[in-house]
């Protein structure tokens, strides 16, 4: 009897939690601040409550609400035009599970921001958020990583700390991390996938939580100079599209994957460090061979590599002090060494693919202008060239069947168009209405096939 009563009333307590969250759930609703005043004064909401994990908040236009909170929780957040959210206490922390939407005003002090949803979610609004500490803090990561979208650009001043989950930007929606701030953690379950903005006005080193597709690719700027200056910096897990190019005391590069690390402003000089696991060109079987590989717009150059950390299966390398910047990936100096992934090694020689392939000996730089090379296994000739930008003509010529790769790219590396072409009847003839996506200026044309190369470079007026 005992024990039937036990279990009555371990059923009801579970019946009772139950209802409870099921009630809570399904009693979420939107609430709108009506006055000015503290978060957690009832009569600044106009339901005359303080908001719930599970409600989505709305500070209405021409309000200006304190966060007098040390911790609250909300789902979606959405500051209106010409209203205030303001965090008002020392090292207040604000958990969105949902979207943070800001059209407002948003003044964090040294309040953190948690990004912390069990699904995809969204920073945007039409003001750029300035936040102190922003936390990427989701349910999941790796592979299966939920993402943080940015469809506004942001500020960070203190810390961008990358816990698990995605933070997705492109070159229109930038993070951007200020001189004061830093970007401590970072892993293959949380990362940046695409370019984040980094301001600097001191001697420092700058870790970077780079990514793509469930890798963690961290470099890092270890800027020796303190000219205020700005830097953009982007990793990318596929070839350059210069990686077959020469270089100078350069044999051959990384073609898996590459940094794109520019100084956009200021003087800073600054080291590259390049980091190396399983997950990309492989293990490294002789480290003394290997270096920092930068492009400078028409080969590779050997920028050093004198530091090395770690072991064969990861560590970095770290350049030399530099003063240009570009693209960015491992090279070896001589054509006997080599990662397991695609690197020869001088002392032992692993069954390599080709993510790291020997320089094509064949590869030959062109003058401005087109040359007609017709004992040439493929090349172009655009017309007209110059030109201007509503509208370019490729012609492709290469073998009859052969199958040729045309890219368009500017002098920093940035692709902006790319198509396979079949050769039929050794030509074919590529139009291109770019509606104005490029600017003035000078871009390069490269074929592909075969490890065969050809560049021209045309001018856009």
């Amino acid at each position: 009897m005992k024990q039937t009563n036990k279990v009555i009333r371990l059923k009801s307590i579970v019946l009772s939690v139950l209802l409870s969250f099921m009630f809570t759930y399904c009693t979420a609703k939107t609430i709108e601040s009506e006055r000015n005043g503290n978060w957690n004064n009832p009569s600044t909401w106009d339901c005359n409550c303080v908001p719930k994990h599970s409600d989505n908040v709305i500070i209405k236009s021409g309000d200006i609400v304190l966060v007098n909170k040390k911790v609250i929780t909300i789902k979606n957040l959405t500051i209106e035009t010409q209203s205030t959210l303001s965090v008002s206490i020392s090292k207040s922390t604000i958990n969105i599970t949902g979207d943070w939407i800001n059209n407002g005003t948003f003044n964090s002090n040294n309040g953190k921001v948690v990004m912390k949803g069990n699904s995809n979610q969204v920073i945007g609004g039409s003001s750029n958020t300035s936040f102190y500490e922003l936390d990427i803090k989701q349910k999941s990561g790796g592979n299966s990583a939920k993402k943080v979208s940015l469809n506004k650009s942001i500020n960070v001043y203190k810390s961008l700390n990358l816990k698990k989950g995605v933070l997705q930007s492109d070159v229109y929606h930038l993070p951007t991390l200020k001189s004061s701030a830093d970007i401590p953690l970072g892993s293959d379950d949380s990362y940046i996938n695409g370019p984040i903005r980094i301001e600097t006005d001191d001697i420092k080193e700058i870790v970077i939580g780079t990514g793509k597709n469930g890798k963690h690719k961290k470099t890092a700027l270890n800027i020796t100079s303190g000219d205020p200056s700005v830097f953009m910096v982007e990793y990318f897990d596929q070839p350059h599209v210069y990686a077959y190019a020469g270089g100078t005391n350069i044999d051959h590069v990384c073609t898996s994957e590459f940094w794109n690390i520019n100084r956009i402003s200021g003087n800073a000089s600054a080291s590259v460090s390049l980091h190396w696991d399983g997950n990309s060109c492989g293990s490294v079987n002789n480290m003394p061979a290997l270096k920092v590989a930068r492009f400078d717009g028409s080969q590779w150059v050997n920028e050093g590599g004198d530091v090395l950390t770690g072991n064969t299966s990861g560590g970095s390398i770290t350049s030399q002090d530099l003063d240009d910047f570009g693209s960015f990936t491992f090279g070896c100096e001589h054509s006997g060494s080599r990662m397991a992934n695609g690197h020869q090694s001088q002392d032992n020689f692993e069954t390599p693919d080709e993510s790291f392939a020997p320089l094509d000996e064949d590869y030959q730089e062109l003058d401005n202008d087109y040359q007609d090379m017709t004992d040439e296994p493929i090349r172009t000739q655009t017309t007209p060239n110059p030109t201007t930008k509503d509208k370019l003509c490729i012609n492709v010529y290469g073998e009859t069947g052969q199958e040729v790769l045309i890219v368009v790219m500017d002098l920093l590396g940035n692709e902006h168009y790319s198509k396979v072409c079949l050769m039929e009847n050794g030509k074919q003839t590529v139009g291109h209405d770019y509606n104005g996506k490029l600017s003035a200026g000078v871009y390069l044309i490269i074929a592909s096939s075969k490890n065969k190369y050809y560049k021209e470079k045309i001018i856009i007026r």
